[in-house]
């Protein structure tokens, strides 16, 4: 095949080939059919108008786009994979309208997708998130059919038996379902009273995440000091945020193999850092609270 040569031919090449995900310099030039060179002028001009990314793998430098508007965390799909996806998002409304004339929840969608996934041993990115399964590529209810798809009628299944539940009812399904025991401690803790806390605390610490052990430690500590009320939106708020990410990442390691670990590593440390900052602010409330009060009891007690 003959160089490409073209500003008009260059920029949609490389931005093409990076839709799919992120490269290196020299699958892009194969793929692309544009010398290392040129590449190397027109990646530099992306990287000042921060259109990419570039971060060091051994030797080689990995490429990938700074945006996609269509997914969670900005992580990058194979347009084949994207194209199925969009297909059955918009199978599965069709169905949830004709059925129940109602349009789907991204908790129905996601479920059947992940189902489906299992079922049918599609390899597409969906993971496990804040409130269950989550596919990466987010669905806005317009997406439209591209293709003909040989397991519909298990969509349309799948639809009758998810989409007559309400979201919250198929999440706790999903987590008694799928044996999940973090997530079920994270809708039985909701209702958990302050004598019972001690044994949840014990119960959270052998159910997180090992990269989260740490952070959940500090959260236990700062509960035992200052109770479950004055630390329970610190959980659902951000320390469950935390856990989840390392979740979704972990299980999205089938798609996207070590990678998602960089990919996600910018987040995952703003998550930890903005959970330990709540504690430490709470804590820090606590203390000075205490002072004033012992403050306080002084004056008291030298007026006696």
């Amino acid at each position: 095949m003959k160089e490409r040569n073209s500003p008009n031919d260059i920029i949609p090449a490389i931005l093409n080939h990076l839709r799919n995900g992120s490269t290196t310099l020299s699958e892009l030039s194969k793929d692309t059919k544009i010398n290392r060179v040129t590449l190397s002028l027109y990646l530099d001009a992306f990287k000042k108008a921060n259109l990419i990314k570039k971060r060091k793998n051994g030797r080689e430098q990995i490429i990938f786009l700074n945006h996609y508007d269509d997914s969670y965390f900005d992580l990058p799909i194979r347009q084949s994979d994207k194209k199925e996806m969009k297909t059955i998002y918009a199978i599965i409304r069709r169905y949830c309208q004709l059925e129940y004339k109602k349009e789907p929840t991204k908790t129905h969608v996601y479920k059947i997708l992940y189902e489906l996934a299992q079922e049918e041993n599609l390899k597409v990115p969906v993971g496990w998130y804040q409130h269950g399964h989550c596919s990466v590529l987010i669905y806005s209810g317009n997406e439209s059919e591209l293709m003909k798809l040989p397991y519909e009628n298990k969509i349309k299944e799948k639809v009758q038996e998810f989409c007559k539940l309400e979201p919250v009812e198929l999440q706790k399904q999903i987590y008694k379902k799928y044996k999940n025991k973090l997530y079920q401690f994270k809708e039985d803790i909701r209702s958990v009273e302050q004598e019972q806390i001690n044994d949840f605390l014990m119960q959270l610490l052998k159910l997180t995440p090992q990269e989260t052990i740490d952070v959940t430690t500090d959260f236990i500590r700062a509960t035992m000091l200052l109770g479950w009320d004055q630390t329970k939106d610190i959980f659902f708020k951000h320390l469950w945020k935390y856990i989840a990410t390392i979740e979704y990442k972990e299980s999205l390691k089938n798609y996207y193999g070590d990678e998602i670990n960089d990919l996600l590593k910018e987040t995952i440390i703003k998550r930890k850092e903005e959970t330990q900052y709540e504690l430490s602010q709470r804590i820090i409330q606590y203390t000075d609270s205490k002072h004033s009060q012992d403050k306080l009891y002084q004056k008291w007690v030298k007026k006696k």
